[in-house]
């Protein structure tokens, strides 16, 4: 049959039109007649996998489980492991007085745990607080008169470091938790202070420094070292001459500043002596990279240092050991402590604090903002107010943000929320100190901050220039007096409490040490006599050596030891008055830091209790 082209073109619309309708129904036919069945049988694989999945009750697989349970293994054991060192290192740190009823089980019992009525009673009899925090105090040497002492109390002891109890408990007996908190007051109030004390010490202490030349026979030289630590270097040789053994010294500033020499005292450790040995550096103050002989003035004459101890087997060999500045109150890094504070955290840190997990368990307090927020601890508010002056409010005040408010208190006052938090491992107190120190030993004290008992976190630390005088002032104790320490004539120095109070503008003080060899001089060679029966060398947690900074013994270092007399090292009389005080380099620094206080270990067993509940 033959297709009429020209109409197939014409009528092309209609004829694709008529396709258009037909396909669809063309296609739905067979999507109706056989794909349907294939559709159902995929609903039904669906269905079946889907009530496999839901009949699984334990979808673990076992053999990623065991992996993961050996790893949660090692995990606890390294905690583990590590929560006992942290232990051993404060085991010592927490004390209780040994004259208390019980203080030989007090030792071993765990924080928190009860104590028989008798316990609390004997403790509220005695009152041995007050002791221990006198005790405290005197770790960091401080200044009590213009020739005894190193670092200064802003208005007092008291208004720097908290008093937690003072006078009687109210209500009696006070309770176990009430003796846990004050000791744990104690135990950190100490370890703070502490940090100030190994400071200093560990920037008074020289190191040896190799490559000292030889000892020159000749010249009668036993042995020659140099020393040196952040600010001087000290050429020592020891020589014996017409049978009298002496000091040759040459010192040198290796610091970018000036240095006063004003009869600075250095102690040295001589291997087979006892007995330290002492001589004075004095003169004009000293510019960077400047050296002076050190000699003793007699009158119009300068000789050789000689030691007080001539009789003594010096064995051939590196006999000088080791070498210490004596700090005063003038040249002491750290030389005032503004505020010691605990349950304060830094702005970064700010948070409700929480009570031992032995309390009853309470509602975490709100967030406060600003420093002197009501319902802030008295302290967190004090704090406030003294470092918005010192930082001109940069801050909103020291802490910027609360702790737990008046009503959690125990019924004797003493505040249970104290923790930012705590677990059956540790307790994370947050702490903070105000100090006025010298610039250029910031990071010393970051340091031996960092490597305290306390392990502390360091989280803020800021600091501005201290334009106040810091010359310290003495309670006045009758009419003024012409020459009295720590006042000019005729003038009446204002009133302090005790141990180096507020500072005083235009105070003339004679120069420390100069009366007589003590107080400072005392107590330093006494830490130097145990440091060479503990061994020396330097000392610091971070690199693994026992001790202090410098390798002296932690502790309060005695404050009395006879030192012989004699015109070797009697220095000279003192001027009225001491020298102008070069430009200052001090600046005001708040630390904030988290101190963790680890549980005892090993841990308390359930149900075992040293002593008997509280009837």
């Amino acid at each position: 049959m033959k297709v009429d082209k020209e109409v197939l073109l014409k009528q092309h619309f209609w004829i694709l039109l008529v396709l258009v309708v037909v396909l669809p129904l063309v296609c739905l036919l067979i999507l109706w007649t056989s794909a349907s069945a294939k559709v159902e049988d995929a609903e039904k694989t669906v269905k079946v996998v889907e009530q496999k999945l839901i009949n699984i009750t334990s979808p673990k697989n076992d053999k990623f489980v065991k992996v993961v349970d050996e790893k949660d293994k090692k995990v606890d054991a390294q905690k583990t492991k590590i929560w006992e060192a942290a232990w051993k290192e404060q085991a010592d740190m927490f004390t209780w007085p040994e004259s208390l009823e019980g203080a030989d089980k007090l030792k071993e019992m765990y924080f928190g745990d009860q104590m028989p009525v008798d316990w609390r009673l004997d403790f509220d009899k005695k009152k041995p607080y007050q002791a221990q925090y006198d005790a405290n105090i005197e770790i960091v040497l401080p200044v009590k008169d213009p020739t005894t002492g190193q670092v200064q109390f802003q208005g007092g002891p008291e208004a720097v470091v908290p008093v937690s109890f003072k006078g009687e408990f109210a209500q009696r007996p006070p309770d176990a938790d009430e003796l846990w908190f004050l000791q744990e007051d104690l135990a950190i109030q100490r370890e703070l202070l502490r940090i100030i004390k190994d400071t200093n010490d560990m920037i008074a202490t020289f190191r040896k420094v190799p490559g000292a030349v030889k000892p020159d026979k000749s010249k009668g030289e036993i042995d020659h070292q140099v020393f040196a630590n952040s600010e001087f270097k000290l050429d020592l040789a020891l020589a014996e001459q017409k049978g009298t053994k002496v000091f040759r010294c040459m010192l040198t500033n290796i610091s970018n500043r000036r240095q006063a020499l004003s009869y600075i005292p250095f102690l040295v450790s001589i291997k087979g002596l006892q007995d330290f040995q002492i001589f004075y550096a004095d003169g004009e103050p000293l510019a960077p990279n400047a050296s002076v002989a050190v000699k003793h003035k007699d009158k119009e004459t300068e000789k050789d240092w000689v030691l007080q101890t001539q009789s003594g087997n010096l064995q051939p060999g590196e006999v000088l050991q080791s070498v210490m500045q004596v700090y005063d109150w003038r040249t002491a890094p750290i030389k005032r402590i503004d505020k010691v504070v605990m349950g304060i955290s830094s702005s970064r840190t700010a948070g409700p604090l929480l009570p031992p997990l032995f309390e009853k368990t309470a509602e975490p307090a709100p967030v406060l903002g600003g420093g002197d927020a009501g319902g802030a601890q008295g302290n967190q508010a004090e704090m406030g107010r003294m470092m918005g002056k010192m930082m001109g409010e940069r801050m909103g005040g020291f802490g910027g943000g609360g702790g737990g408010g008046s009503a959690d208190k125990t019924k004797n006052g003493l505040e249970k929320k104290r923790y930012l938090s705590v677990s059956k491992q540790v307790r994370r107190m947050p702490v903070a100190l105000a100090i006025v120190m010298d610039q250029a030993h910031i990071q010393d004290f970051l340091t031996v901050a960092a490597n305290s008992k306390l392990r502390i976190q360091t989280t803020q630390a800021y600091w501005q220039r201290f334009h106040d005088d810091i010359k310290p002032t003495f309670k006045d104790e009758g009419k003024p007096q012409e020459g009295k320490p720590g006042e000019a004539p005729g003038k009446t120095s204002p009133s302090s409490a005790g141990r180096g109070g507020m500072a005083g503008k235009g105070a003339m003080m004679d120069r420390p040490g100069m009366a007589s060899p003590g107080g400072n001089v005392s107590a330093m060679m006494g830490a130097m006599q145990r440091r060479m029966q503990m061994g020396m060398g330097m000392g610091m947690r971070g690199m693994g050596m026992e001790g202090g900074p410098g390798g002296f013994p932690r502790g309060g270092m005695p404050r009395t030891m006879t030192m012989p007399a004699g015109p070797a090292y009697s220095p000279q009389a003192a001027p009225d008055t001491i020298e102008p005080e070069e430009e200052s380099s001090l600046v005001h620094l708040a630390f904030y830091g988290i101190a963790s206080l680890y549980e005892r270990y090993p841990p308390k067993k359930e149900g075992s209790e040293v002593a008997t509940p509280n009837p």
